[in-house]
């Protein structure tokens, strides 16, 4: 990493509901594209005469964007939409 750039860690949230019969099979999968399981919440409810289960899931995965902190200002379209720096930037160019 050269001393320009910053790296800005955040995380991304997914909030899914999941049928019993294919929790793990989707867990599974997101998990192998780096989502964790934050928290799941198991329900009841009635459909056709029976009783169903589900899962109300938030994931999380780790989300790490590096910029260089003295971009010119000719870069500030390839800098991700909201990034305060690149912001500022453009207000004060104008």
């Amino acid at each position: 990493m050269t001393a320009t750039t910053t790296t800005n860690e955040a995380f991304e949230y997914l909030a899914r509901v999941f049928e019993e019969r294919e929790i793990q099979a989707q867990l599974d999968e997101l998990g192998a594209i780096g989502w964790e399981l934050i928290t799941a919440k198991w329900e009841e409810y009635p459909f056709g005469g029976r009783t169903h289960h589900q899962a109300r899931c938030i994931l999380k995965r780790r989300v790490i964007a590096k910029r260089d902190i003295f971009a010119d200002p000719e870069d500030l379209n390839e800098l991700e939409e909201g990034d305060e720096f690149a912001s500022t930037l453009s207000a004060l160019r104008s």
